[in-house]
């Protein structure tokens, strides 16, 4: 359960507006019959008829994920496989029919987004961004490196694994020069970048034409100083509301156009000399670490603007 999507159905419901929740991994869904008129679907609490019209936000909303598992032979595997994959289409045809005939906040089609691919976008419209190299070599890396103190690792996904009965995510790492010699001769591609030593950090909500920003000062601490997502839960990062200057702001509303994103989260770092670099985007990343910190109130602002399209305005 999305904890942020559920404040924005309470402020829905506060509002006098019914609200369905649809979870991907619910074990009972089921989409009882879709057609050009109408959807009725069942969830483990309730059934209901959706209607052209009616608003969708997507939340989340990537591929159905739920495996149904039976005897272990091949014949059950294969059909459950076949029946697993049938869904998966089913769910994605429930979003496409939103999308079609609905009123709706996001596409969940747009989230996948390319790390590189934003980048270049985002340096096409002016914005600064850190040096990078895209790599699997170790030769390659030493001729970028040179030309830098230290270097930035980027990962184009974030992995989450479990060591020693512990969560672990790979998150931004940093590498000196004289590093790479470790590193092998080949390797799986990385993105690296101009290592930016910070100021403080911006991390940066849209909804729909509109940035909501925070300063973060994690530079002082060395469990977040390369990557504020090292929580610091002992001790946490100081933040603050923060305005971006209307020319960049700008910028990132175009960037964010370009992507096709109603909502996202962008994260953007000011260096000791003021200057400003982007860094990445994330389509569904949670805003409510934005929110109340600089009492921005985005669950309710969200349900406003999703009341507002019910309302045709």
């Amino acid at each position: 359960m999305d904890p942020t999507t559920t404040l924005v159905m309470q402020w829905v419901l506060s509002l006098d507006f019914d609200v369905i929740r649809i979870n991907k991994d619910d074990p009972n869904f089921q989409i009882v019959y879709l057609s050009t008129e109408c959807v009725k679907i069942k969830t483990t609490y309730r059934s209901c008829l959706i209607k052209k019209g009616d608003v969708f936000w997507f939340r989340r909303a990537g591929a159905f994920s739920v495996f149904y598992t039976g005897k272990k032979n091949e014949k059950n595997v294969n059909s459950e496989t076949f029946c697993f994959l049938e869904r998966q289409e089913a769910w994605r045809a429930l979003i496409y029919w939103g999308l079609r005939f609905g009123k709706c906040l996001d596409n969940p089609f747009k989230a996948d987004v390319n790390k590189l691919d934003v980048l270049i976008k985002a340096e096409d419209l002016g914005i600064q961004i850190p040096a990078w190299i895209l790599t699997g070599s170790r030769k390659e890396l030493c001729s970028f490196a040179e030309k830098y103190d230290k270097i930035a690792t980027k990962n184009f996904t974030t992995l989450q694994y479990t060591h020693k009965n512990k969560a672990v995510k790979i998150l931004t790492g940093c590498l000196f020069p004289k590093d790479i010699s470790n590193v092998p001769i080949s390797f799986s591609p990385m993105i690296f970048q101009q290592y930016i030593e910070k100021k403080y950090e911006l991390r940066c909500f849209l909804l729909c034409n509109r940035l909501y920003s925070m300063a973060i000062f994690s530079q002082q601490d060395d469990k977040t100083r390369i990557d504020f997502r090292n929580y610091n839960t002992q001790n946490p990062n100081r933040c603050h509301p923060y305005q971006l200057p209307l020319a960049i702001e700008k910028k990132i509303i175009r960037l964010a156009h370009l992507l096709g994103l109603d909502t996202a989260s962008f994260d953007i770092l000011i260096d000791r000399n003021d200057n400003l670099y982007f860094l990445e985007v994330n389509p569904v990343g949670q805003f409510g670490m934005v929110s109340y910190p600089c009492n921005y109130n985005l669950e309710k602002k969200i349900a406003e603007h999703l009341v507002s399209l019910a309302n045709g305005l």
